[in-house]
């Protein structure tokens, strides 16, 4: 490092980059798998990867951009600022070290690929991340043992991670996200509710302003979409629109450490790390900047580009008024089938028509004392019957 002073400006500046760019991908974070399954459910459009890096790319570079400069003129001094940036000078690496950098690169591009992949082999992307880490520990990938890796684990940073996901899971278990949410929804005056503009600025504030409340990203996106952004649809706006501001706004967490893993990890490095009022300086200008984005592609970007989309998406057939007037012209010549009967009714003889059964004379039991001559030939017929003789009467 040429200048010590910049470590800690780096080390605000990689977990910033990271967690507003991660907006950009599909597989940025588990929130937005979430926000793509309800915008199908909601409009029917399939965010795929293309689709969501034409909507999450462009403000999630602006906002990287604006994070990086706001970090370089808050905490980089003016002359180190002006400097001309000196050339460093780093060793080559030598040959078994570029093989081996080549084998971990061979791993990423395996275990991303089958991320993208997952709907084709059914491997969930927590196994595949599992075998790529554990593959990766193996005397091919790395000169240390795999004893030396865990014992330099950061074990208070895993606690402290722990924590913050169970404190993430008591507010959603216990329904205090919900009640916030509700809360939220319900500052939003009557009267204003059919207003756009209104409804994004007050969406986009809460959802930058969730990571205060919930720690998860994935929770945030839980809580916001069902609670907040589906009922604000509901009063007549896009839901696609609605569901990308709430998960869009959920990348803005660096106000406090238990905000996000990135910021906890770089935040507790041993010779770099920041510390709380760093991030309360850069998050009060950076939240601000991060809602106007959010609003002004919610405003005048995203309405273009979900119209697209939606009009993409292929609607049922609805037939025409020549194709309708044949079909009503050859129905009545096609004998349809009669519905089935069901079984227990099968057995039952169907009744006779009450006329049909007026007409046919029904048959008179015969009175006591009149003679039956058909008893007499069946009494013949049945001592006849060893020689093969049968009489019959016509």
């Amino acid at each position: 490092m040429p200048d010590p002073r910049l470590r800690r400006r780096l080390a605000l500046l990689f977990p910033t980059v990271i967690l507003l760019s991660a907006g950009a991908s599909l597989i940025g974070a588990g929130a937005h798998l979430l926000a793509a399954q309800a915008v199908r459910g909601a409009t029917g459009i399939h965010l795929g990867y293309v689709e969501w890096a034409m909507l999450g790319l462009p403000v999630s570079l602006l906002a990287s951009l604006a994070g990086a400069g706001l970090i370089l003129w808050l905490f980089v001094p003016r002359e180190a600022l002006l400097a001309p940036l000196p050339r460093i000078a780093t060793p080559a690496p030598d040959a078994a070290t570029r093989a081996r950098q080549r084998r971990i690169g061979l791993v990423r591009a395996l275990v991303v690929s089958l991320w993208l992949t997952a709907g084709l082999h059914g491997i969930g992307m927590a196994l595949v991340a599992l075998i790529g880490a554990l593959a990766l520990l193996t005397p091919l990938f790395t000169i240390r043992k795999p004893k030396e890796i865990f014992r330099a684990v950061d074990t208070e940073l895993l606690l402290y991670m722990t924590a913050t996901v169970l404190m993430a899971e008591a507010m959603v278990a216990t329904g205090a996200d919900r009640w916030l949410a509700e809360q939220a929804l319900a500052a939003l005056p009557p009267g204003l509710s059919g207003s756009l503009p209104t409804v994004v600025v007050l969406l986009s504030a809460v959802a930058v302003l969730a990571h205060l409340a919930i720690t998860s990203r994935s929770a945030r996106a839980a809580v916001l979409i069902p609670a907040v952004a589906l009922p604000l649809a509901a009063m007549g706006h896009d839901p696609a629109l609605m569901v990308m501001v709430a998960v869009m706004g959920t990348g803005f967490c660096q106000s406090m450490m238990a905000s996000a893993k990135p910021v906890a990890i770089f935040g507790q490095a041993e010779e770099a790390g920041f510390c709380q009022r760093n991030l309360i300086r850069l998050a009060l200008p950076l939240a601000p900047v991060v809602t106007v984005l959010l609003i002004g592609f919610a405003l005048l970007v995203w309405p273009a580009q979900l119209a697209r989309m939606r009009d993409d998406v292929q609607p049922a057939p609805v037939p025409t008024l020549p194709a309708m007037s044949a079909a009503m012209l050859v129905a009545p010549a096609v004998a349809l089938p009669p519905p089935a009967v069901p079984m227990i009714e099968a057995a039952r003889p169907l009744p006779r028509p009450q006329r049909l059964a007026q007409a046919v004379p029904q048959k008179t039991s015969p009175q006591a004392g009149q003679p039956r001559p058909e008893l007499g030939l069946r009494a013949l017929n049945r001592i006849l019957r060893p020689a093969g003789i049968r009489l019959v009467i016509r």
